[in-house]
């Protein structure tokens, strides 16, 4: 449950004592009307907190009751056993999948630990590829999720992109994404990644750009994003600092349980070293624990690179991740026409409250 204890009273002292020079938190308190089934369906005061987040534009509303909340564990027994055909498996993947082009990526095959990368058979941007964790096993639950595990995924998915960069070096924008389990879009359970190298930008990488080409770089070299990672610190929205990133939550999330994972340096996925990749698994598996922790089963990732341009105008590699609505028999999405229409998220926990459970895993 949000309060306005536990979210305008550390907007109010943030802006009382000064706030960012660079950054426009909007935060104002609804103060809605609705019926206490306690107390017979009387009528009472409940805060309903709106806020826009200044690096998307996006708007925010923080509700009190629990919309997507889990009481218990998952029943993983809905999807953990494989019926019939799954093009990912061990003993299908070889022939269910095809090789790249070789002028793209000499030998037509990356592979990595268990993971391994393949063409996507649904073409949605210019240049998408499938990663697969681990072709041997069929379901992960989130606490299968280890450093190991997504390090390889993300460094094999990162050799292909920087194999479609050198093959067309037009392609600007690249982006590795994730949907877990049915309720995050994913239409096979076998989990796995995918990436997008495109001539255009995704929404959010456009918004992010635009953000950064607004508030250029201050004299002393901070970027826009600096800016909103100081303020997440000073507002109570930090979750851990793992040497390269700053792992915070959003002012105002897209979605539940948001998570940012915001490089201090780089801007592009082609600026990824091993190291950089190891450290990105090593956050994301943290996260993965706390929602463990909560329950919670699904989810969507994307890491978002800003192109050729991007460290020029001050754009930071992030990633964003995001829990969509929990395992069960019927399936219910945590999308109504508030996030889809209206394109405004319902969140029923505060960022800054989310903030303190999920640093418990990095400490």
């Amino acid at each position: 449950m949000c309060s306005k204890a536990s979210t305008a009273l550390v907007y109010e002292r943030y802006q009382r004592e000064g706030g960012s020079s660079v950054l426009d938190f909007v935060e104002r308190d609804l103060k809605a009307m609705a019926p206490d089934l306690s107390e017979g369906g009387r009528f009472k005061d409940v805060s309903v907190i709106y806020r826009v987040d200044p690096m998307l534009g996006n708007s925010t509303r923080l509700i009190q009751g629990s919309k997507l909340q889990p009481s218990e564990s998952p029943e993983y027994s809905l999807v953990s056993e494989r019926d019939g055909f799954c093009p990912f498996c061990h003993d299908t993947v070889d022939s269910a999948t095809f090789p790249f082009p070789t002028e793209m990526v000499p030998g037509g095959k990356i592979s990595l630990g268990r993971s391994k990368v393949v063409p996507n058979i649904l073409a949605y941007s210019t240049y998408s590829a499938v990663g697969i964790y681990d072709t041997a096993r069929h379901f992960l639950t989130l606490s299968d999720f280890d450093q190991a595990l997504l390090a390889d995924a993300f460094k094999a998915m990162g050799y292909h992109t920087q194999m479609v960069r050198r093959y067309d070096p037009q392609v600007e924008y690249s982006s590795i994404n994730a949907n877990y389990l049915p309720a995050s879009g994913s239409s096979l359970i076998h989990p796995h990644l995918q990436s997008s190298n495109d001539y255009v930008p995704l929404t959010t990488q456009r918004l992010f750009l635009q953000t950064a080409k607004a508030n250029p770089r201050s004299e002393d070299g901070r970027t826009v994003f600096d800016e909103y990672v100081k303020a997440a610190k000073e507002m109570g929205r930090a979750v851990a600092d793992t040497g390269r990133i700053d792992w915070i939550t959003p002012f105002a999330p897209l979605g539940f349980h948001e998570v940012w994972a915001v490089f201090k340096d780089l801007s592009d996925l082609t600026d990824l070293t091993d190291y950089d990749f190891d450290e990105i698994a090593y956050g994301l598996s943290k996260v993965l624990a706390a929602y463990s922790d909560e329950n919670l089963s699904s989810f969507n990732f994307s890491l978002q690179g800003g192109g050729h341009e991007g460290y020029e105008v001050g754009y930071r590699l992030n990633l964003r991740i995001v829990s969509r609505s929990p395992l069960q028999p019927l399936y219910r999405s945590d999308v109504t026409y508030f996030e889809r229409l209206g394109l405004e998220a319902m969140i029923d926990l505060a960022p800054e409250l989310w903030a303190q459970k999920v640093a418990e895993k990095f400490s």
